[in-house]
């Protein structure tokens, strides 16, 4: 083969590689190993469906855009910025995108087509449920001695509290071989604000009454952990919705990773709590950071879920080293309940350096919600 034919097949093949890169995925650090199940990553991307509208875009100035078309699935982002995903795990806006994630580097810009079936988004009829707006229950409650241990993990004994709702306790009144009785402490017009809604206290000579009014597009826990929006209500009952909704679409989603923490680094954040809240209001001041405070109490099913569920989520464990963590238990230190006007628990308020508070999320926040909400403040700052 001559030496001139040669060159001019290696300048063809130069030519063809050329031509075939930009068809692959662009940029990616080079060398930098690519993104694993259970890695941390913040996206920036553009979700349209078939027709060419979108449903997301984390781009504030694609969001407003008058010339972008929106889908009536559209949904603002709660603040224009990389959205963080767990690759490889279920969650996050866009159904299949923490799978389509992983392999990819940090910089690297890809297109993907999420089809339904790749994002598991079928819709599930037993996902969609019916509640009553009103739960009723004796005001005087008689339990066998197994059932109180079963409830409470500890025997009856006269005089003591227990957890009887998320809401308020009981008293135990009375102990017997056969059985415990137990008196709610509850006034009746008493109203809590949970994060789907406001609830009120109705008593009458036997039964205690919670009404639930909802808030529509809240999320609502559901059994096994699962969380559902409220879609609709009628005052009688409520349904609560846990499909994505925009199950059986698919999408074309135009990704770019900011960054990847990876999963091992994850493991090694902790959120260190202040338990003493003028120690906890001195090292803010200290350190010149705003503060998480979090007024719980010790029986409440919702605080309990918000500190083992919640805060254990690695996307909200990266704001760790950002604000100065403070947790105290308002229904024992009651002047911390009534300094900040509290109606129920969990109460979480945040401040920002100069001590002054600049949000309040009354009711549990699951991560999803409580991510968005220190997103926008740490923006705020």
């Amino acid at each position: 083969m001559s030496t001139m034919v040669f060159r001019e097949r290696i300048a063809i093949l130069a030519l063809l590689c050329a031509l075939i890169v930009p068809c692959a995925a662009v940029g990616g650090q080079a060398g930098s190993p690519g993104i694993k199940e259970g890695d941390l990553v913040s996206v920036n991307f553009t979700a349209t469906t078939g027709k060419g509208e979108v449903v997301r875009t984390t781009f504030e100035k694609s969001a407003k855009d008058p010339a972008l078309r929106k889908s009536q699935y559209y949904e603002a982002c709660a603040v224009f910025a990389p959205e963080d995903v767990i690759a490889g795990r279920a969650g996050g806006s866009i159904p299949g995108l923490s799978e389509a994630l992983i392999g990819m580097r940090a910089g690297e810009k890809k297109r993907v087509v999420l089809k339904p079936d790749a994002a598991n988004v079928s819709v599930d009829p037993a996902k969609r449920k019916e509640m009553p707006c009103v739960r009723n229950m004796p005001k005087t409650i008689r339990m066998s001695p197994q059932e109180y241990v079963g409830a409470f993990h500890s025997f009856p004994i006269v005089g003591k509290e227990v957890p009887i709702t998320p809401y308020f306790k009981a008293v135990v009144a009375e102990v017997s071989e056969q059985s415990a009785v137990l008196d709610c402490q509850i006034k009746d017009g008493d109203r809590f604000e949970d994060s789907f809604g406001t609830v009120e206290i109705k008593i009458d000579q036997q039964n205690v009454s919670m009404v639930l009014s909802p808030r529509l597009g809240s999320n609502f826990p559901m059994e096994g952990g699962q969380l559902g929006k409220i879609v609709s209500s009628d005052g009688i009952k409520f349904i609560v919705d846990a499909n994505n909704p925009l199950a059986g679409i698919p999408l074309t989603v135009d990704l770019e990773i900011a960054s990847v923490t990876g999963a091992a680094r994850l493991d090694s954040l902790q959120i260190k709590w202040v338990e003493d809240y003028d120690k906890g209001i001195a090292l803010a001041r200290e350190q010149k950071k705003p503060a998480v405070i979090v007024l719980y109490a010790d029986w409440c099913g919702f605080c309990k879920r918000f500190f083992t569920q919640t805060i254990q989520d690695p996307r909200i464990k990266t704001f760790s080293d950002r604000f100065v963590w403070i947790k105290v238990n308002s229904d024992t230190q009651k002047k911390y309940y009534e300094m900040y006007e509290q109606k129920g628990f969990p109460l979480i308020v945040i401040l920002n350096r100069d001590g002054q508070p600049m949000d309040r999320m009354d009711g549990f926040k699951d991560a999803s919600a409580f991510h968005d909400e220190l997103a926008k403040t740490s923006k705020a700052l």
